[in-house]
């Protein structure tokens, strides 16, 4: 029987009617390295965030050691012995290395003078046991994004650690710095730490794990060996559906004509490197990526919210300069963000207000807004998407999350932009508006209307696309067309190893 430091007993978790987590059942082994891998959505960071006391489940029992426990908070957590490694580095960049990694309650000292001789000698200590080197006065935000990672596992290891748990570590690291990085886990691993390491880069769960936990739609699909797996054998049991496409598909009103076109994008910043693709009149193109793949950061950059280099942007025939998402929109080019409520939504306003903001200029006369225009305007989109509310002038902020999202696409459909760029337009959104939204894209292609669709959810573009680009690591692995689209070749060219 396997000696487990932490159990999951029947673990569900449910938010607010959403099932996250669903009956999971697993163990995490002592001294080992144990993989945890799923598509978004599989449930994975909620796991982390049960184990570090960020959420309780709703239902079940986590035993540590043998023994039930109840993880209410990250102190709980700690004292126990789990550290949690995020991919977001929670450092303070304006302190050293060394008061990073003493930063807390209680910091070494007498009275209220931290003892910084001490915090680094400590620190070098720490830093020696791990085999790196690292300045500890060196400012947190002159370190590298790999030394800010070691730094949270020193940080750790100091609390005297006995479970890490590690959420795509590898992302934004180079590939010397993960060289580094996996010496120090196989390291942690040899003292009797246990490790638990989310990673969506296939090949290096498994070359660094001794097994490989899958998760899939918030339930646990079970278990390989380093022998065992390999990656067509993981990539099956993440995808695991019967089903390949939907019925709403249903007819592809694609024409052969260019609409867009994009050769040699570069953002060096966000890792971009020779983006080149066509968009066709009436087509919808879909952009599949898992998290840090650069889907995101493509669209921006397209749009000009980031800079870019090297990028030669045609709308129709015509060569364009897109400097900013003015210089966009003016070209015909709209964008639905991924974050509605930090970028899309003009927080505090009215339905109307955030309906037509995009044509304010059109509808303004003499420096007044026509205001009964706008009120037309607002009913005729309330009509068409089916916005559920109770009246047009109600707060944005009181509308669910699917009739939100609708509004954010009416701003944009009052333009009647050539070409529109959606990045998961149905996050976070009921089924039923997700039908909706999904149908509502194949419609507006009957009228010529060019879109580019962007997902994490590859039973979502395999149902809507006419096309498939997939992403991975800021690069373009594949272009792929309808009858090509196969869940596994997908998943294959979304976890390309590019820089390992």
């Amino acid at each position: 029987m396997a000696d487990y430091l932490l159990e999951f007993k029947n673990i569900s978790k449910v938010f607010g009617g959403v099932v996250a987590l669903d009956d999971v059942s697993f163990g995490i082994e002592k001294g080992k390295i144990t993989g945890l891998v799923g598509e978004n959505g599989a449930g994975k960071s909620t796991l982390i965030k049960i184990c570090d006391g960020v959420h309780q489940p709703t239902k079940g029992q986590l035993i540590w050691a043998g023994e039930p426990v109840n993880i209410n908070s990250p102190a709980a957590a700690k004292k126990l012995g789990i550290s949690v490694v995020h991919q977001d580095i929670p450092v303070c960049d304006n302190l050293t290395v060394a008061e990073n990694i003493f930063l807390g309650p209680k910091i070494p000292g007498k009275n209220i003078f931290a003892d910084r001789k001490y915090m680094e000698q400590k620190t070098l200590k720490l830093f020696s046991e791990l085999n790196v080197e690292i300045d500890p006065g060196k400012l947190v935000k002159r370190c590298t994004t790999g030394e800010k990672q070691l730094i949270l596992i020193a940080k750790a290891m100091s609390k005297k650690a006995k479970l890490i748990l590690m959420d795509e570590p590898t992302t934004a690291l180079s590939p010397n710095e993960v060289t580094i990085l996996y010496k120090v886990l196989n390291k942690l691993k040899k003292e009797g730490v246990s490790i638990v390491f989310i990673s969506h880069r296939l090949e290096e769960v498994q070359k660094l794990s001794d097994r490989i936990c899958v998760l899939k739609d918030g339930q646990y699909v079970g278990d390989l060996t380093k022998k065992e797996a390999n990656e067509d054998i993981i990539c099956q049991m993440m995808v695991g559906r019967d089903v390949r496409i939907s019925q709403e598909y249903k007819e592809n009103f694609s024409t052969e004509e260019e609409i867009f076109t994009v050769e040699g994008l570069q953002n060096k910043e966000y890792g971009l490197e020779n983006i080149s693709f066509a968009l066709n009149k009436g087509e919808v193109l879909g952009i599949f990526g898992l998290r840090g793949a650069g889907r995101t950061e493509m669209a921006r950059s397209l749009i000009g919210d980031f800079e870019s280099t090297a990028a030669k942007i045609k709308i129709a025939d015509k060569t364009v300069e897109i400097k900013s998402p003015k210089d966009a929109f003016a070209n015909g080019i709209g964008y639905l963000p991924e974050d509605r409520d930090e970028l899309g939504l003009l927080d505090n306003m009215d339905i109307v207000e955030n309906m037509c903001i995009t044509d304010i200029d059109q509808l303004t006369n003499m420096g007044f807004l026509q205001k009964r225009k706008m009120r037309k305007i607002a009913e005729e989109y309330q009509d068409k998407l089916d916005i559920k509310l109770s009246s047009i002038y109600q707060n944005i902020n009181e509308l669910s999350g699917g009739n939100q999202q609708k509004v954010l696409l009416a701003k944009w459909l009052i333009l009647n932009p050539k070409v529109l760029i959606l990045d998961e337009p149905t996050k976070g959104i009921d089924v039923g508006t997700k039908s909706e939204i999904r149908k509502l894209i194949i419609e507006l292609t009957k009228n010529n209307m060019s879109i580019i669709v962007i997902s994490s959810e590859m039973i979502e573009l395999m149902s809507i696309a006419d096309r498939m680009l997939v992403m991975s690591e800021g690069k373009l692995t594949a272009d792929l067309s309808r009858e090509e689209f196969d869940e596994e070749l997908i998943m294959k060219k979304a976890v390309t190893e590019l820089s390992i």
